[in-house]
């Protein structure tokens, strides 16, 4: 889990209630409410560079601008089923961003798009979906005498597609049953 910086107001009152008033760390903590490890590392990085400023870190730099990033998120939207694989290339070759199948995945995850295999449902028309939804809401009140009446059948297995195994795709949270993500 990454870390939740402090605003330099923040940090601008740590430091004031430190040097200027004389209050300890613990108190700061109480006072503020800010973690005791935010309120050391901000009294020690001010003591030793003089600056309520963010230092700049350690670490490799991303190899994608957020512009970047968005690109490639509008390019997985565009067709969910696509794996890291095609989709780094396609990314490639729109934003010339060399990155591993790994960083897209991590990329598409921070941006809250996960993979998933599709939900399976089947494939209906529009007047299909409407008949449906007439047909429940005509029987909505029924009561339990009327549908013991009613004899269901068993349903068998048909593979019209060339689907036969899981088909993947790439949802945010409450998309999986969008027409798109799922597999017909």
């Amino acid at each position: 889990m990454g870390r939740k910086d402090l605003k330099p107001e923040d940090r601008a009152v740590i430091v004031h209630l430190y040097f200027k008033q004389g209050k300890t760390k613990t108190e700061i903590c109480r006072e503020t409410g800010y973690g005791e490890k935010a309120v050391r590392i901000t009294i020690r990085n001010y003591e030793k560079h003089q600056t309520i400023k963010e230092l700049p870190r350690s670490g490799r730099p991303r190899k994608s601008s957020g512009r970047e990033d968005r690109t490639q998120v509008r390019l997985s939207l565009a067709d969910r089923h696509l794996t890291s694989p095609p989709l780094r290339r396609e990314w490639e070759e729109s934003t010339g961003v060399q990155v591993s199948t790994r960083t897209v995945r991590r990329r598409l995850v921070d941006n809250g798009l996960k993979g998933c295999r599709a939900r399976k449902k089947p494939l209906l028309t529009n007047k299909q979906r409407e008949r449906r939804l007439a047909w429940a809401h005509a029987h909505k009140n029924w009561t339990r005498a009327q549908w013991q009446r009613v004899l269901f059948s068993d349903e068998s297995k048909f593979d019209v597609g060339n689907h036969s195994g899981n088909s993947f795709v790439r949802t945010r949270p409450g998309e999986e049953w969008k027409p798109e993500c799922i597999e017909p």
